[in-house]
């Protein structure tokens, strides 16, 4: 009897008898996704590669009946003949089955799920599967243990976790629930806090985020696979979700004090205080400390140790992700803000000396107190919920910052024109050099600071974190938690254009929020029980007049003045021992001056110019993102 197969029939036997094919993945892959007018020849192909490989001739399809192919809700008379005992309203093979959290068998998934049985568990994941950081769970079914009508998959319990498809035929096993282990939120602000900061930071702020645990894609789903179930109780695919080990117990201060230039950065990190815990299979040590990241740029020196400032772009939550923001976007700015000049002719080593020459850096202090009694996550005996225990938490932020951003490319570029632009950056490049040119070349904001963010949750026996995503009740922690607070950093602008007589008049115009004259900002809040942030930006305008030919008169009366950059001005102690006394001075006296002088300046009235303002930097409005 001849037959031709299918490309179906060579799946089939590719799948489970794959020593009967040269490449039994390559055989399935061109199948899947052959062109249909070659189908014929493929599959010929193919099953040449079977019969060369000892497979036996086939006179009809390989694949067993499948009990109700048509889906007219009746079993097929063919399936029937070799099952006579099954019944489409009743599973055939697996008849009961469980999930159970391996660490506390009183956690409990069942099969038959019934009308009002949960789906979904949640587990403490607390070990490491290969990638992935994992919580583990017994998988056990009875039933049949072999398919009558001979499928030899079946019937099994199919497990798709930790990016891998199985199928369970024993009717006892383990498998392992986990979450793909990415390098941790903050990574790159390593560089600046010491690690065990970041790891405690980060373990708070993701058990802070309950509704994003618990509705997270990772995981593991269970099936049974059997000829009949689908749809029925004993069919109902179950879901664990592996949920990060939580412990912290502690409190600490934490002052960052950083020089950003662009031609290095300093960072002076300092602790006080102790914090032990734990996240997932982390062990959490925070004590007393003090260190010191990057390298003192230098203008005239040799190259600096540069230590690359944390991204804004980075998708961080929590406090440490507002940090990072803080940093990432004054960075940004700054570089979009600098000198640019005849790049063609300089190397990378006499481009960042000559930016050094004209750039004041910018002092960035970051104050954060941070507090936790008591909290730990652990499994709800007899739930598929988890359990939180916490004495009480708190964090506040508070920030300084001062120094010069400078904005002279900005300026020549938008406002001047090209013959002005290139007189301004070839006199910069004349300063640089040690040269003495009459004229003044300016353009920079001068920065300052207020404000500050705080969150405080109360203190609770437990909290119950329901596997339910339409449970709601429980996870509403608005009653026992605040947060609010904004942190504004404002920006004053200096524009001084004189050169060889030649004098540009120009005026940055009031911030639309009415500063002077222009800000950052950033606020937190809860809102619908969730916690957010912002972040806005008001832009930057100028206005003013093209240049005008002017007799520069000096104060002792003579035509010209003669004038030099008084270049960067950079932060950071001698080079001696680190003390945590020296960063808890510094980020102290730093956040005292940036909030002095930014009371200061909210009372200035900034001059207008007589045209319409250029812009700058267009303004950011405010947008309310998971905080």
């Amino acid at each position: 009897m001849t037959y031709a197969p299918s490309a179906d029939d060579l799946i089939y036997l590719a799948r489970f008898k794959p020593e009967n094919f040269s490449s039994p993945y390559q055989t399935i892959a061109s199948l899947r996704d052959g062109d249909p007018v070659v189908e014929d020849i493929t599959v010929a192909n193919h099953y040449a590669d079977y019969l060369r490989n000892g497979g036996q001739p086939l006179t009809e399809t390989p694949i067993p009946a499948d009990a109700d192919a048509d889906a007219d809700g009746v079993i097929d008379p063919e399936f029937a003949v070799a099952c006579p005992d099954c019944e489409t309203t009743k599973p055939c093979c697996i008849t009961a089955g469980s999930i159970t959290d391996a660490a506390d068998g009183s956690r409990q998934l069942l099969w038959p799920v019934g009308k009002d049985g949960p789906r979904r568990m949640l587990v403490v994941a607390d070990s490491m599967e290969g990638r992935h950081l994992s919580g583990k769970v017994r998988v056990d079914w009875s039933g049949r243990e072999a398919c009558p009508q001979g499928w030899p998959d079946r019937p099994a319990i199919g497990i798709n976790a930790n990016d891998f498809r199985r199928r369970q035929r024993e009717t006892s096993g383990e498998a392992a629930v986990g979450l793909r282990q990415t390098p941790m939120a903050g990574l790159a602000f390593q560089g600046y806090v010491p690690k065990e900061v970041v790891a405690a930071l980060y373990a708070f702020d993701a058990i802070m985020a309950l509704q994003n645990l618990r509705d997270s894609r990772d995981g593991a789903s269970f099936e049974p696979k059997q000829c009949i179930g689908t749809g029925l109780d004993m069919g109902t695919p179950l879901k664990v979700i592996p949920v990060p080990k939580v412990a912290l117990e502690g409190s600490v201060e934490v002052f960052l004090h950083v020089t950003l230039a662009l031609t290095g950065i300093f960072a002076d990190a300092g602790i006080s205080g102790s914090m032990t815990g734990r996240y997932g299979t982390t062990a959490i040590t925070v004590k007393e400390t003090a260190k010191r990241s990057g390298g003192n740029p230098s203008a005239t020196g040799g190259e600096s140790s540069k230590v690359s400032p944390p991204g804004e772009k980075e998708e961080n939550g929590g406090v440490i992700g507002l940090m990072q923001d803080m940093f990432g976007k004054i960075n940004r700015y700054m570089e979009e803000g600098a000198d640019s000049s005849d790049k063609s002719t300089k190397t990378p080593l006499e481009r960042a000396r000559a930016a050094a020459r004209f750039t004041s850096a910018i002092e960035f202090s970051q104050k954060l107190e941070f507090g936790v009694t008591g909290l730990d996550l652990v499994p709800k005996s007899g739930s598929p919920d988890l359990l939180l225990k916490l004495g009480g938490a708190h964090t506040t932020l508070g920030i300084g910052v001062t120094g010069r951003l400078d904005i002279l490319d900005m300026v020549a570029t938008c406002v001047l024109t090209p013959a002005s632009a290139k007189l301004l950056k070839e006199t910069r490049v004349k300063i640089a050099d040690g040269k003495v040119v009459n004229g003044t070349v300016e353009a920079f904001l001068e920065l300052s600071s207020n404000g500050q963010v705080g969150f405080a949750i109360n203190g609770t026996s437990g909290i119950t974190i329901p596997a339910d995503p339409d449970v709601e009740a429980e996870l509403d922690l608005a009653s026992s938690q605040t947060l609010s607070g904004e942190v504004k950093i404002g920006g004053k602008a200096e524009i001084k254009l004189h050169i060889e007589g030649k004098v540009w008049v120009l005026a940055a115009k009031t911030g639309v929020r009415g500063t002077i004259h222009t800000s950052w900002t950033w606020a937190a809040r809860i809102r619908d029980g969730k916690r957010e942030r912002s972040h806005a930006f008001e832009g930057l305008k100028v206005s003013g007049e093209a240049y005008v030919e002017a007799k520069i008169v000096g104060d002792s009366g003579d035509d010209v003045r003669n004038v030099e950059s008084e270049g960067a001005s950079f932060g950071g102690k001698a080079t001696r021992d680190l003390h945590a006394d020296d960063v808890f001075e510094s980020v102290q006296e730093n956040i005292t001056r940036a909030n002095e002088q930014y009371a200061t300046r909210q009372g200035m009235q900034p001059a207008e110019g007589g045209k319409d303002g250029y812009t700058l930097w267009d303004p950011v409005p405010a947008k309310w993102v998971a905080y």
